[in-house]
């Protein structure tokens, strides 16, 4: 068996997006009425879905030497899914005024 892994810059990457995740959402005007509290919760549980598929590709996992390049592309594609789908989340944030 041999340990396959994302290559390092798309790890970097996958890092990177883990920090944007983590961050509280908020909106910039700091409401904090009973609907911004339960966007505050979605959005909390929305974040935590898209870390935790970065993490699983970020882990890696074994594979029998014969199908490690398989294995890697089909975890690289994963973790380029994950970055993809959370930037485009991240972006709709933006664009409604949230930080």
């Amino acid at each position: 068996m041999r340990s396959v892994e994302v290559p390092i810059g798309l790890r970097r990457l996958c890092l990177e997006r883990l920090g944007d995740l983590v961050q509280i959402p908020r909106t910039k005007e700091g409401k904090r009425d009973g609907k911004t509290l339960a966007r505050f919760a979605r959005d909390t549980e929305t974040a935590n879905g898209y870390a935790l598929q970065l993490l699983e590709a970020l882990a890696g996992f074994q594979a029998e030497p014969e199908d490690a390049h398989a294995a890697r592309v089909e975890l690289s594609n994963d973790a380029l899914e994950a970055l993809s789908d959370s930037a485009q989340w991240l972006e709709q944030r933006k664009a409604e005024n949230w930080t």
